[in-house]
Order: C-alpha cells, then structure tokens, then sequence
C-alpha cells in the first residue's frame, strides 16, 4: 500500500566531480533519476524531483514537468532542494532520497516510513552509520522543515548542511546494518558506475 507521503529525489548538485549532471547519466539504459524516481512510486502517493534552474530543459525529457520543482530558496547545498520542495508543498512530508545512492533498495525505504508511522513524534528519520548521519535517505516531516525554514528566514540557522538541520532537530536515527552498508554508497565519479544498480529495466519516461 501507498503511503500518505511525498517523495523526492534530490537531483539538484553540481556534479563537480562526476563531470557530467549524476541524475541524467544512465545504466543498463535508465537514467539515475529515473532509477530512484520508480523506487519512490511504488511506495510513495507522488513523487517530485528536485533540480535547479540550468536543469529544466534536460530533466523535462525523462521526467514529467510537472514533477519538477526548481529550487526557490537561496541557501545552498542540497538544504536549498528540500526547502524549496517544502515551500511548494508545505503540508507534506517528505521521503528524500538523493539521485547518487542509486542501490538503495525500497526495502530501506519502507522501514523509515514504518519508523516513521511507529514513532510519530519526531521531526526527522534517517539512517546512521558509525554515529554519522546518512542525511540524503531519510523522512522530513512538515514541522521540522518549517522550524529550519523560519530559523533561515530569520538569519539564525548558522550553518546550512543537511546534516547540521539533522543535529539541531529532533532526529531518530536507525542504525545500519552491516549487511545493508553496501546500499549506501555514493555515486559520486565516473568509475562508480560499474558497480550493479538493482531493478534498472529501462523505460522512456516516468510520471
């Protein structure tokens, strides 16, 4: 069963070193937005990627336009994705995962939203390895985003880092397991792309 919650795919980074934009680059003949927006649909009720303004014409061939949502807020990193996704959708909260960490699996993904429906009460979910936080897989309720967007607003937010919005909120951690590290990993050069993506039969477009 779907559930009652945004999903977002954070495709708006610079790429400095992949080279090229990570989100647009395919395997086995399926982009890597692609890859994570289909793992989003089947659990989520929609889902939106999140780019930035150089980004609209070339994301408009493989997704939707109107799952696209242009980055709004001037702050920078990825805050400035998951912010502008919560300005346009303010009421929702968001399951976030980043077009980089194309392994992992909608398993993963279903236990933070089962956390999520078992321990209500917290701002934000999100993996840990190591007592570091895996920031861009993870649950962002509507509250929590908009303390951090008001704490922004009001010049008081000191750094702009996921991370930090994850150790100055009220944050539930699920600790990785050793099995699932692998899943984790970051796609970050070129030479990563050699590494197996799971369930990438290719399609044309998602919606």
């Amino acid at each position: 069963m779907k559930k009652n919650i945004l999903g977002v795919v954070l495709c708006g980074g610079q790429s400095v070193r992949m080279g090229e934009d990570k989100g647009l680059i395919t395997y086995q003949g399926i982009s890597l937005v692609q890859t994570q927006y289909k793992k989003l649909q089947s659990i989520c009720d929609r889902v939106v990627a999140s780019i930035n303004p150089e980004q609209v014409d070339a994301y408009g061939k493989v997704v939707i336009s109107d799952s696209l949502i242009v980055d709004s807020v001037s702050i920078p990193g990825p805050l400035k994705g998951l912010l502008s996704v919560h300005q346009a959708f303010p009421n929702k909260d968001l399951l976030v995962l980043a077009c980089d960490v194309p392994l992992i699996t909608e398993e993963l993904l279903t236990k933070l939203i089962e956390t999520s429906s078992f321990a209500p009460s917290h701002e934000f979910y999100v993996y840990c390895n190591a007592d570091e936080y895996e920031p861009l897989v993870g649950i962002y309720k509507s509250n929590g985003l908009s303390r951090i967007k008001s704490l922004f607003d009001d010049g008081k937010l000191e750094r702009y880092s996921m991370k930090n919005a994850l150790a100055t909120g009220d944050t539930h951690t699920l600790d990785i397991e050793e099995a699932d590290k692998a899943y984790f990993k970051n796609f970050n050069f070129k030479g990563d792309l050699y590494t197996d993506l799971s369930d990438s039969s290719p399609e044309n477009k998602v919606d």
